[in-house]
């Protein structure tokens, strides 16, 4: 019986979580996000009789399909907190980027297709988006996995922004 007891002690340990550091990372980050909801924005303008002038409507459901938004931002004295339920996903699979104005957790889960052991397995991947009240310093993000929990933690950056922008990706790329 000390094979479950030791199961539980592990499931209950906090599990750091990857998170982005540089500014090309955080840049390709958000490529990836915009690419995947300008894929679902398009899919929606043709499947709503490719009717142009509705972009940004089909942008922002894009968004709201594809991305949770995390409400619970606790205000500590120095910084925020953010914790988000994920039953399921493995510290392993989530990975986590900040940016002065917003972070976003992703969650990529692997699924069969068909349910038998030769089948291919399709990546799914979910988002929690977090937007910050005030500047906060990316750089000291940390993010942790326990019972099933993420947490979140960052340091407000003053209340300045130092940063030019640079970090930020472009809309229009």
């Amino acid at each position: 019986m000390s094979t479950p007891a030791s199961a539980t002690t592990r499931a209950s340990a906090s599990q750091p979580i990857d998170v982005v550091r540089s500014d090309s990372e955080r840049n390709e980050f958000f490529d990836e996000l915009n690419q995947v909801i300008a894929d679902r924005a398009y899919q929606l303008f043709e499947e709503l009789g490719g009717e142009h002038g509705n972009d940004l409507a089909h942008w922002f459901q894009a968004e709201n399909e594809l991305a949770a938004r995390l409400p619970e931002v606790k205000d500590t004295k120095d910084g925020y907190t953010v914790t988000a339920s994920v039953p399921g996903i493995a510290a392993h699979q989530l990975k986590v980027c900040v940016q002065e104005d917003r972070a976003v957790i992703s969650a990529a889960q692997q699924s069969s297709a068909g349910g038998d052991s030769g089948s291919a397995r399709e990546v799914s991947t979910s988002y929690y988006i977090i937007e910050w009240p005030e500047p906060v310093d990316p750089d000291s993000a940390s993010a942790q996995l326990k019972n099933q929990t993420v947490t979140l933690t960052v340091r407000k950056s003053g209340g300045k922004s130092e940063a030019t922008g640079a970090s930020k990706p472009s809309a229009e790329s």
